[in-house]
C-alpha cells in the first residue's frame, strides 16, 4: 500500500529523535498563550517570550536557519528556528514533518510581512 511507505518512514523518524534522547509525544507541554493571543500581542508590539502549540503547516529549513507556520485552534503564525540560538536542538528541524505537532518557545517578534 503507497500509505505503508509514509508510515514507516515516520516511525524511523519517531524512533531517531528518541535514540537522541528528544521527546515524542509529549504530554506535559504548556503554552503560555494561543496563536491568536501571540500574535495580538506581536501586534501590539510586544516583545515577550510566549510558547505556543500547534501542528506545522509550512517548514522551510534554509541551512541554519528555518521558516515555517504552526496552526492551532485560533489561527496561524510564523515560527523562526535558528540554530545560533537554539544550539543542539536545532538538529530536530530536519525530523519535523508536515501535520506534526509542536510546541514552541520563544521571543515575539514582528516582521514587515
Amino acid at each position: 500500500m503507497p500509505g505503508d511507505d509514509l508510515f514507516a518512514e515516520r516511525l524511523r523518524k519517531v524512533e531517531k529523535l528518541r535514540a537522541e534522547g528528544v521527546p515524542v509525544y509529549q504530554i506535559d507541554f504548556s503554552p503560555s498563550a494561543s496563536v491568536a493571543e501571540a500574535r495580538a500581542r506581536a501586534d501590539g508590539g510586544s516583545e515577550e517570550t510566549v510558547s505556543v502549540a500547534g501542528r506545522i503547516m509550512r517548514l522551510r529549513p534554509q541551512g541554519g536557519t528555518a521558516f515555517g507556520d504552526i496552526e492551532d485552534e485560533s489561527g496561524r503564525m510564523q515560527i523562526w528556528l535558528k540554530a545560533d540560538r537554539m544550539g543542539d536542538a536545532y538538529r530536530i528541524v530536519d525530523s519535523l514533518d508536515l501535520g506534526d505537532i509542536v510546541g514552541v518557545a520563544g521571543t515575539l517578534t514582528k516582521t514587515r510581512r
